[in-house]
């Protein structure tokens, strides 16, 4: 990890006592663990429902929660973070206390344009950041600039990933992303969002590549189109209130192929 992560780690510990992972997520620093999964919104035991690992839960607060999955011989840290930057960053870097090899972000994102439709599979070629909490990342909050495109910090390792997804049957698509930090704040601003010339928009995705790097952690993050904003009329669908028939092409990559790339690459 980077020296300025190591002093940040430093400040946490200067004020609060024992292993912050220990305790929010009930995850062992001194265990290793192949891989490293943080989610704000999915649980594993209904990702893998329909691929089988063993699912042991080690903790479940009010907010966080942590889970070990184990496959073969593999040993899978998952961690369930809650949405928005700030909460992504509040619980991924307590992480920098464990030892795991490589990480990934899972969870959905919803479409700006036709091009990308409800149930595509994608990892972001670059995040633009709108959101606030990425000034904690820096070394002043002061020096913060908003907007700015964050790239994924080992553009080898995501390219890993998506032959990985190929081999498991599953095409991942490079989409540039657009991270906000409102969900329903965020249709007012759609026009000032889509001229950015994003893909899709999510919430975290540019905090947890700028974390990663600080980490020095290979990391990709893999996501599902749940909804589509796309002008058009066709293309659109909507994000709460869905048929089941709009909820089948998601639910189906969010149960195949995401479970699939994470024991891929857990494997590695």
């Amino acid at each position: 990890m980077k020296q300025q992560f190591r002093d940040m780690l430093d400040a946490m510990h200067r004020y609060n006592r024992g292993s912050l992972a220990k305790e929010l997520f009930g995850l062992d620093p001194f265990e290793h663990y192949d891989l490293l999964v943080v989610a704000p919104s999915w649980h594993p035991a209904k990702i893998f429902s329909e691929v089988r690992v063993l699912v042991s839960s080690l903790a479940d607060h009010a907010v966080t929660k942590g889970w070990r999955l184990d496959w073969t011989n593999k040993k899978i840290a998952w961690v369930h973070c809650s949405r928005g930057a700030a909460n992504l960053i509040d619980s991924l870097s307590v992480c920098g206390e464990l030892n795991f090899s490589r990480m990934l972000f899972v969870d959905s994102a919803g479409s700006l344009v036709p091009d990308y439709r409800v149930g595509d599979f994608c990892t972001p070629s670059h995040a633009v950041s709108g959101v606030g909490a990425n000034a904690y990342l820096g070394e002043r909050l002061a020096d913060y600039r908003p907007f700015e495109k964050v790239l994924p910090n080992d553009p080898a390792f995501v390219s890993e990933v998506i032959g990985l997804a190929l081999k498991a049957g599953h095409t991942l698509r490079e989409a540039s992303v657009f991270s906000a930090d409102s969900l329903e704040m965020e249709y007012y601003h759609l026009d000032e969002i889509r001229s950015h010339g994003c893909d899709l928009i999510e919430m975290e995705t540019s905090s947890f590549y700028l974390l990663a790097d600080l980490m020095e952690k290979p990391a990709a993050a893999l996501l599902v189109v749940s909804d589509s904003m796309a002008e058009g009329g066709a293309d659109f669908s909507p994000l709460a209130g869905r048929s089941e028939a709009e909820c089948a092409p998601y639910e189906k990559t969010r149960l195949r192929a995401v479970p699939e790339t994470i024991l891929k690459v857990a494997g590695m």
